[in-house]
């Protein structure tokens, strides 16, 4: 997702927090699947900043403000 972000010219670091807390299919720190991430994120509507949503190291209450949207996830696809 940076990676797409840097094409489109915004060099941006994502919460990697946002997923602990919010990705209820995965298990945070004890580990998970890239796809479910990236459907949970679908399903959020999109992803903040690391600014906006900063690292915390454990699983916590979901936080994840649309006002605070940094990123839109509408879908996601693997490339060999």
């Amino acid at each position: 997702m940076e990676g797409q972000l840097g094409i489109k010219g915004k060099l941006e670091e994502v919460s990697e927090q946002l997923l602990l807390d919010c990705d209820g299919v995965d298990e945070a720190c004890n580990g998970g699947l890239m796809e479910q991430a990236y459907k949970a994120l679908q399903d959020l509507g999109g992803e903040e900043s690391e600014a906006s949503y900063p690292y915390e190291g454990a699983k916590g209450k979901c936080r994840f403000s649309s006002d605070k949207k940094d990123l839109k996830v509408t879908s996601f696809s693997f490339v060999d």
